[in-house]
């Protein structure tokens, strides 16, 4: 019992954390946002995951030019002292945990507006993706983080990008997304080159190999076969 009580407190220190070094460049409802993606996605992961989480939240706020700021205000807060930490915003949090976990489970209507390329996509990273895991999560992990902090490579406007940045982050399971195909190619491409350095090219090419034999079963791939993508 002493653990959990240790761990939970843990915890509320690191969210008391977050929410003092991202006070200076968001607004109340930018950082409940940011909280709550702090909650589902990062809380519990291992430190190199912060980089990925300023990332995300820079990309979702426009502060992608403040990265470096953000990311240091971050760090010197996750290593205060308590007395010079805000007070604990997780009742203001939970409720919108709650209305997240409400919509996950409602069908987004904006999913339909996929186009058959971008369902094939997600279809065939998706699954490259979840096999990497099975191999080793943490370095899955670092594809998906890597691959995002680039995104802005792309050009992809900035609700795309968000989309994007959001499925990578396994914030969403569909991309709502009217992209050309040769931005999913692009983006399928950088995810490959990146686990092939991390998972070496024997097992990037046998895990894609796999994910397009599952993919050309979808619906989409009678549109758009997987094999363009590659």
């Amino acid at each position: 019992m002493a653990v959990d009580k240790g761990a939970s407190a843990e915890r509320v220190r690191r969210r008391r954390a977050v929410y003092t070094g991202l006070k200076p460049f968001l607004g109340e409802a930018q950082l409940q946002d940011a909280l709550l993606l702090w909650s589902v996605r990062y809380a519990d992961g291992p430190v190199y995951v912060l980089h990925g989480f300023v990332s995300a939240v820079c990309a979702q706020t426009g502060l992608e030019a403040r990265h470096g700021e953000v990311y240091r205000s971050l760090m010197r807060a996750l290593t205060a002292d308590e007395a010079q930490l805000l007070p604990d915003p997780g009742e203001r949090v939970a409720p919108a945990a709650a209305a997240q976990t409400a919509r996950t489970q409602v069908p987004d209507p904006g999913a339909a507006r996929s186009t058959a390329a971008g369902v094939v996509f997600v279809g065939v990273a998706g699954a490259l993706l979840e096999a990497l895991e099975a191999i080793d999560a943490e370095r899955a992990l670092k594809v998906r983080v890597d691959v995002m902090d680039r995104l802005g490579e792309l050009h992809l406007p900035p609700r795309e990008a968000q989309a994007v940045n959001r499925w990578l982050m396994q914030q969403a399971s569909e991309l709502a997304v009217d992209a050309a195909p040769a931005t999913w190619r692009e983006l399928l491409h950088r995810l490959y080159v990146r686990a092939c350095e991390l998972f070496g090219p024997v097992a990037t090419d046998r895990v894609l190999g796999e994910a397009v034999t599952r993919a050309e079963r979808l619906p989409a791939a009678q549109a758009f076969p997987p094999r363009n993508l590659l």
